[in-house]
């Protein structure tokens, strides 16, 4: 996805007459354009996305929201050449296509090449993207036969042979390259490292100093308030997003390294923001119901939690350098320690 960008940088480079060996300042530069770009269309698509279900107010401001309050601006403007941003992007235009076209209910070409080219690319981005895709069954499901309903779909001969033939093209590359590099097509980069799902570090994922979901992102907690506001009420969509919640968070936390090294919160979870803003919407659309100090006291909350992001983020030195996953004077240091 940042092919495109770095030819250009080369292209000019050598149309400049300048030196070009890929690391020089432009081709830096043109990565952080690059997540720009795709910053920008992901933000794009969540809207539209929204658009369906909620007011354009509902849905600009919670678009907002998760873009200033949440570590997706720190991929997005600060650790651009990270993947986070990119499948931010994916998953967003997956969810807009997906309703779009009423779940590929209209079995168009142009429906099922875009589908696929976009699952296909989550996929070679990062395998646990399948958890993302089988969202396609689940949302805005009203009765339990329309799971079967999608699922004869996708089954569909051509639909099948739309989708395995891109996934194909899409995977040749990178297949193509492993065998060059390792000698084998299938190559797994991570070596010894893996999943201990006998032994997930919940705790540490959440609420560790160490890149802690809620202590980088306290978004998180309206999130939640949403999710849960949303079952009560039995509101579609609750139940899913929940369950995808507690399922990516299991996930995560059963790598080995649960804190993803030299990262800023719960890098993992960026792209799933896609989703986890359904509940942030939803808490926005029932604002206009509420009493005036509700109405405060829910604003407040929100802003507090964007400037704590914002602060946070300028503070932030790119890594963690506490002594252990419980250092809290390290961690009180940094959320106190004047920005950058």
């Amino acid at each position: 996805m940042q092919a495109p960008f770095f030819l250009f940088a080369y292209w000019y480079s050598n149309l400049m007459g300048a030196e070009s060996t890929g690391y020089e300042p432009i081709y830096h530069a043109i990565i952080n354009l690059s997540a720009v770009f795709y910053l920008v269309f992901g933000l794009f698509f969540l809207f539209k996305f929204l658009s369906f279900q909620y007011s354009w107010r509902t849905a600009f401001f919670s678009t907002a929201i998760i873009f200033l309050g949440t570590n997706l601006y720190y991929y997005a403007i600060d650790d651009t050449g990270m993947s986070h941003v990119y499948s931010f992007f994916l998953f967003s235009a997956f969810l807009f296509i997906s309703r779009k076209t009423d779940f590929l209910k209209d079995l168009k070409l142009i429906n099922l090449i875009s589908i696929s080219i976009i699952s296909s690319i989550i996929l070679l981005i990062r395998p646990t993207g399948a958890m993302f895709l089988l969202v396609f069954f689940f949302l805005d499901l009203n009765q339990r036969n329309h799971i079967l309903e999608r699922v004869r779909r996708l089954g569909n001969i051509r639909a099948t042979s739309v989708f395995l033939s891109i996934f194909a093209l899409i995977w040749l590359p990178q297949l193509l390259y492993w065998k060059y590099s390792t000698g084998d097509f299938l190559s797994y980069s991570y070596g010894g490292e893996g999943f201990n799902f006998l032994s997930p570090k919940l705790g540490y994922t959440w609420f560790s100093p160490i890149n802690g979901l809620f202590l980088y992102t306290p978004l998180y907690l309206l999130i939640l308030f949403g999710m849960v506001r949303m079952i009560h009420n039995q509101v579609t969509n609750g139940w899913l997003i929940l369950t995808s919640f507690f399922a990516i968070s299991f996930v995560f936390s059963s790598w080995w390294d649960w804190s993803f090294g030299c990262s800023f919160g719960a890098r993992s979870f960026v792209e799933y923001l896609s989703l986890f803003v359904l509940p942030v919407a939803y808490t926005l659309s029932q604002c206009t119901k509420l009493r005036l100090y509700k109405k405060v006291l829910i604003g407040t909350l929100i802003l507090g939690f964007v400037a704590f992001n914002l602060k946070v983020t300028y503070t932030y030195d790119s890594c963690f350098f506490g002594t252990d996953a419980w250092d809290w004077s390290e961690y009180l240091s940094l959320i106190s320690s004047p920005t950058k």
